[in-house]
């Protein structure tokens, strides 16, 4: 039987269980603390405590070694230890759990960075953010630049890092850290600024673009048609070879028109390819 204090006002003038929040944010792999106080009336009455996590059950027996302190420490905290934990114990004279009722909720979160805007060119502004997904308790923020510490005097306030204006000389890969926590960087953000002079060549193609696409074939083909030209002209002037109708003759002379049964007399030979 899980009794809460709140059922019974004179048990609560004997036994209490106080939980100093009721929200509890950890980063992911460090250790986090559940805090927690409990109290009985009776010298040498305790007689067996726990913690449980409402979906898992128990996570921890507890010994009366810290009186009144019944804080539960997790060290290297995971997404998988999230969850609602509650402190509970009874005593010789009352065999009840004594517990209180709300318990209190374990959050994990990680760190990741977010930028605005998505991309930049150099001369705009860009702010990094440090984002968790529940609030940490009192952090301080450090930032990385290529794994070392940001030594610039670009602004920086709670979570967010700001580069105004920002150049091409702030590129990089960007981490951020919790005070006392720089092992555990974030995930790395790749912040890459355009120059103004790339932003507008990006516009326009080069001169030697426009030679090399428009002027080049042009040139070929004229030269193309001049060498096709040249080979017409010097079969026709060759008087061992006349090209007509995509064949070449040999030892032929063009027949005269006037007298078509000259041509009988010439034999006809196709050249070999």
């Amino acid at each position: 039987m899980v009794k809460t204090i709140s059922e019974d006002q004179d048990e609560e003038e004997r036994y209490t269980v106080t939980y100093t929040s009721a929200q509890i944010c950890g980063l992911n792999g460090a250790s986090v603390v559940l805090p927690c106080k409990y109290e009985y009336r009776e010298a040498g009455d305790y007689d067996a405590g726990e913690w449980y996590e409402e979906k898992r059950g128990a996570v921890k027996e507890h010994r009366d070694y810290n009186y009144p302190d019944c804080s539960l420490e997790i060290q290297e905290v995971a997404e998988e230890h999230a969850g609602v934990y509650h402190f509970r114990f009874h005593t010789v004279q009352h065999q009840d759990w004594i517990t209180e009722g709300s318990g209190m909720t374990l959050s994990v979160t990680a760190l990741e960075i977010r930028m605005t805007p998505d991309k930049v060119t150099e001369g705009e502004t860009v702010t990094l953010t440090c984002n968790t997904t529940c609030s940490l308790s009192n952090p301080t923020f450090t930032w990385y630049k290529n794994g070392q510490p940001l030594t610039s005097n670009h602004t920086t306030r709670d979570n967010t890092l700001l580069l105004k204006p920002v150049s091409s000389e702030d590129s990089g890969n960007y981490s951020c850290a919790v005070g006392g926590q720089d092992n555990l960087n974030s995930t790395i953000w790749i912040l890459n600024v355009k120059s103004k002079e790339s932003r507008g060549a990006s516009l326009f193609l080069p001169v030697p673009a426009i030679i090399a696409i428009v002027i080049i074939p042009v040139v070929l083909l004229i030269f193309g048609a001049v060498c096709f030209r040249r080979r017409q002209d010097n079969a026709q002037e060759d008087p061992q070879h006349i090209y007509e109708n995509g064949n070449i003759y040999q030892n032929v002379v063009r027949p005269r028109r006037e007298t078509p049964q000259a041509s009988k007399e010439f034999k006809v030979i196709r050249m070999r390819n």
